[in-house]
């Protein structure tokens, strides 16, 4: 990749449709999304990657990584990525900010135990869902999320933490964390 210096950084006002100043989006994620990204680049949020459908390579922090959906992605704010995918890619994508997550959240470290996120090792392979079960309930968990929103004023922000909260604790259960990880502190800084 790209030196630092040069990777552009985006927020979250960068990636709505309406330019909002939201803490979180939530929405589908295929080949004709609304904004055009120059690549590689870095956020100042955390990103939820469900793909359900399609393939292509995610570069995450120099770590090459096939896309062989479903599967999911984590993304850290700072960490630099690229990604290239089929025409046939179908999923989903959920980013929030720290704050919009720890809102009246009373382990404000919460983020940080999440073996996915803020890696000592820069290493975090995707999450290979393996069953049709887990498949459908984070597809479930995802669109309740989108309908959530589209109710425009009327959408709850609680709502939306919590169904937030269920995906990442649900991914939480299945993301395979061994030994080596836990001896170099992944999840934890």
């Amino acid at each position: 990749m790209k030196s630092s210096q040069s990777i552009p950084v985006y927020s979250l006002q960068n990636f709505s449709k309406e330019q909002l100043n939201r803490q979180f989006q939530v929405e589908e994620f295929d080949a004709n999304r609304h904004f055009a990204v120059e690549y590689p680049h870095r956020h100042d949020f955390f990103e939820i990657l469900f793909l359900s459908n399609g393939s292509g390579k995610h570069i995450i922090d120099s770590n090459v990584y096939e896309v062989h959906p479903p599967c999911v992605f984590f993304l850290s704010p700072g960490q630099a990525h690229k990604i290239m995918l089929s025409e046939d890619i179908d999923g989903y994508i959920f980013t929030f900010t720290a704050d919009f997550y720890l809102y009246n959240h009373n382990n404000q470290n919460r983020l940080l135990e999440f073996p996915f996120f803020f890696t000592v090792k820069q290493n975090n392979p995707p999450l290979q869902i393996t069953n049709e079960h887990d498949k459908f309930f984070l597809t479930t968990m995802f669109a309740t999320a989108i309908q959530e929103l589209k109710r425009e004023k009327q959408h709850s922000p609680e709502m939306l933490r919590s169904l937030l909260d269920v995906i990442l604790q649900f991914c939480n259960t299945r993301y395979e964390v061994n030994d080596t990880m836990l001896i170099k502190g992944k999840g934890h800084i």
